[in-house]
């Protein structure tokens, strides 16, 4: 997760030094977790088996976007300007991602295959902000569309400097699920 990112259903890995009772292992990794955290389920996979990011397919984000900058404050773009942006980017065929790799070599790739939903609404009591939800693609790699990559769409099709209010990643998908 990207820092101060919220999450909800996440996974793990665990590899134990010897073999336990799925049923016995939620109940003494619960009885470790703080309070608020839940573990939902506990499955046997074998050793050989793929890990979970190996296993990973879509994820579902939710982030919150508003106007930064020196004129934030006077600064409430229309919902309709967010919306028919997000039209724009749906409909479109590509749209190419420019940046370097570790080494500070450039590079592209189309974004644009990742994204397979996006929604934006209003944010009640808070006039300048919006919400938006998308679902995307994880390849076999782990590269994905990223939120920031979504927050830099809107703020160069809306011609707006924009902050990020608030992220969560609500869910992943894995390919399978994990058997022994």
């Amino acid at each position: 997760l990207p820092l101060g990112a919220e999450a909800d259903g996440e996974w793990m890995d665990l590899e134990f030094t010897q073999k336990i009772d799925p049923a016995e292992a939620l109940q003494r990794l619960q009885a470790q977790m703080p309070a608020g955290f839940t573990l939902l389920q506990v499955e046997p996979v074998a050793v050989s088996a793929d890990s979970l990011s190996q296993e990973l397919v879509a994820a579902r984000w939710q982030l919150q976007l508003r106007p930064g900058g020196i004129c934030a404050q006077s600064t409430v773009l229309p919902l309709a300007a967010w919306q028919a942006a997000a039209a724009q980017l749906l409909n479109s065929s590509s749209w190419m991602w420019h940046d370097s790799d570790k080494k500070g070599r450039p590079r592209q790739r189309d974004c644009r295959p990742f994204l397979q939903n996006l929604s934006v609404e209003g944010i009640e009591g808070m006039p300048a902000a919006v919400e938006l939800c998308y679902e995307a693609l994880v390849d076999s790699a782990g590269r994905s569309l990223r939120p920031e990559q979504l927050q830099h769409w809107f703020s160069q099709q809306l011609d707006a400097e924009l902050e990020m209010v608030s992220l969560r990643r609500e869910s992943l998908q894995l390919r399978q699920s994990p058997k022994a």
